[in-house]
Order: structure tokens, then C-alpha cells, then sequence
């Protein structure tokens, strides 16, 4: 008869591996807006939009400095 024994953790203060990574919850969807100009833009009254708003787009940066419809 085999007596089969616990592995034992080589580092005692760190979590096991199942734990270690935990399931990463799940954010919200980030919104996805198009405008084609900034006349749309402004009529939503979002005017002026940056760099990471949703929405924002080089092509309605004229001068590329990460304001759109300024």
C-alpha cells in the first residue's frame, strides 16, 4: 500500500496557483460612437471632444493636438 502525500508549497506565503489569478471581472462595454462631422458633434452637444472620449477621431482633429471640433 502507497501512502501518497500532500505536494508541499515551496513558498509558504504566496497563494496557490487556483488563487493566484483570479477571475477578472467583467467591465462594462465601452461605448462605440462614430460622428462624421463636427456639425454632428456639436448638435450632441459633446463638443469639444479629447483624445479617449467616445466619439473622438483624428479626422475631426484638424490640428492633431487631441481636441477634436474645438
Amino acid at each position: 500500500m502507497f501512502i501518497v502525500e500532500k505536494p508541499k508549497k515551496l513558498f509558504p506565503d504566496q497563494p496557490s496557483p487556483a488563487t493566484a489569478n483570479p477571475p477578472a471581472k467583467s467591465s462594462p462595454a465601452k461605448e462605440t460612437v462614430v460622428y462624421s462631422s463636427c456639425a454632428e458633434v456639436r448638435k450632441a452637444g459633446k463638443s469639444p471632444l479629447r483624445k479617449g472620449d467616445p466619439g473622438y477621431s483624428l479626422k475631426l482633429d484638424r490640428d492633431g493636438d487631441g481636441v477634436a471640433c474645438e
